[in-house]
């Protein structure tokens, strides 16, 4: 199974045009299905072995215990987005007689669900922060969590980053944005400052070019940052059971649409391609208004 996912992978690179980001996406998606299957179907089977309902219970498992924890809708949708173009492929390609996942929807995502902290939250996040005994973590976990919280970066985009990416002088950053493309934006003063702070106790540990790095001095990991985040929220008591960085992306949109920055704007920043998305916050803070308001009493 896993020499067919490779050709697959190869095959979105040679003859979509994936970009590095994309692939790493499907075969996240795709070596994590294959590692849910393995406990089931052994070490040595082909795709042909695979039915609708493995697929299907593998859908249920990530609802109700996942590979660290349940899965929202969105997430399940994308691992399933990720199964059925894969089947597809190997369908076409004759390696199959019937593709097993053509017939199975995606998991419906309600508009307007979106977690976002609040300005109080942050502050206690990057209070929390300071606890940590190592100096170079320390500067390092502060740096990340301001430049999510700052930019709007998404996860894959922040470990990307490389040194270069990062002009302090004219306080800019590039981000490698989903589709390949290459997005510069202005970076706020803060954000700045952390980074700068990171690079001082950063200098002389590694000649990776990568920005941020791990404790063992390599570009660090999508799965340790999502790890952090997830820690410092919990030490923070922010509610972390639909909580993670994603939602400090969500928390800059917020934070821009509270100050009364117009959606164009905050769609630019976003790297949106459509108005529509952007405006799934305008409804998010139309639902924190009437519980406000549900909340009077006289």
């Amino acid at each position: 199974m896993r020499q067919v996912i490779e050709r697959f992978l190869k095959h979105l690179q040679a003859e979509r045009n994936a970009t590095a980001a994309t692939l790493e996406s499907y075969r996240y998606d795709l070596c994590k299905f294959d590692g849910y299957l393995v406990k089931r179907l052994g070490t040595r089977f082909l795709p042909g072995d695979v039915s609708r309902e493995h697929i299907r219970n593998y859908l249920m498992w990530l609802a109700d215990v996942g590979h660290k924890r349940p899965n929202g809708p969105a997430s399940r949708a994308r691992a399933l987005a990720a199964v059925r173009s894969f089947f597809r492929y190997v369908h076409h390609a004759g390696l199959l007689r019937d593709n097993p996942a053509a017939d199975i929807a995606l998991p419906r995502t309600r508009i307007g669900e979106i977690y976002a902290l609040s300005q109080e939250d942050c502050t206690r996040l990057l209070q929390v922060i300071d606890d940590n005994p190592s100096p170079f973590r320390k500067a390092r976990d502060r740096a990340i969590i301001t430049t999510f919280l700052l930019t709007g970066a998404r996860l894959l985009e922040i470990v990307r980053l490389d040194r270069e990416d990062v002009d302090l002088r004219e306080g800019t950053i590039r981000l490698r944005r989903k589709g390949g493309e290459v997005q510069t934006l202005p970076l706020a003063d803060t954000a700045r400052e952390h980074i700068e702070a990171y690079l001082k106790q950063r200098n002389g540990r590694s000649a990776a070019k990568a920005l941020f790095i791990s404790c063992r001095n390599r570009r660090i990991s999508r799965a340790t940052v999502w790890s952090m985040v997830k820690m410092y929220l919990k030490k923070a008591r922010i509610r972390t059971s639909r909580v993670g960085p994603h939602a400090l992306r969500h928390t800059f949109a917020t934070l821009l649409l509270n100050r009364g920055e117009n959606l164009r704007v905050i769609q630019i920043l976003m790297n949106h391609k459509s108005l529509a998305t952007t405006a799934r916050y305008l409804h998010a803070r139309n639902q924190e208004l009437v519980s406000a308001v549900n909340g009077l009493k006289l």
